[in-house]
C-alpha cells in the first residue's frame, strides 16, 4: 500500500480496487500506518530504502 501510494501516486481507491477491492478508508489507514512507523523506526525505513532500490535498478 504504502509503495504503491508513494512511488506510484496511485489514489487510494486504485489501490484498493489492486489489492483486492478493499475500502479507501483501509488503504488509508494502513499507509498512515506505515508513514508513522516510518519516523519511529529506522530499520523500517532501511529496509523501504532497499526494496526502492531494488525496483529501480531491474
Amino acid at each position: 500500500m504504502y509503495l504503491l501510494r508513494h512511488e506510484m501516486n496511485m489514489s487510494f481507491p486504485k489501490i484498493g480496487q489492486v489489492l483486492g477491492k478493499k475500502d479507501h478508508s483501509t488503504i488509508m489507514h494502513g499507509v498512515s500506518k506505515i508513514e508513522k512507523e516510518i519516523g519511529a523506526n529506522n530499520e523500517l525505513k532501511k529496509e523501504l530504502t532497499l526494496i526502492k532500490e531494488k525496483l529501480y535498478i531491474a
